[in-house]
């Protein structure tokens, strides 16, 4: 997981990317001086290495699940039968 920090004239936001090519806005607030900026910025750093943790194990479970599913179906390779194609 990446995080990113975007900033106009009076606001900072923090923007992380998340696995299988989402992105979301977490935070913004009004920033007043430099230090609370970067003072934040270093805090959402922090928390966000345990959030990219849980964030992959997420992600890895959703797609063993996905396997199982095909797997249950009799099938070992990712094709479409003819009631999944969507048209």
């Amino acid at each position: 997981m990446d995080v990113y920090f975007g900033t106009t004239a009076t606001q900072i936001y923090l923007i992380r990317s998340l696995c299988c090519g989402r992105v979301e806005v977490v935070e913004s607030v009004l920033v007043k001086r430099e230090q609370l900026a970067a003072r934040w910025m270093m805090e959402w750093t922090e928390d966000m290495q345990g959030d990219e943790e849980r964030s992959k194990k997420n992600c890895r479970g959703k797609q063993n699940e996905a396997n199982q599913n095909f797997k249950r179906k009799g099938r070992t390779h990712k094709t479409r039968t003819r009631s999944e194609t969507v048209l």
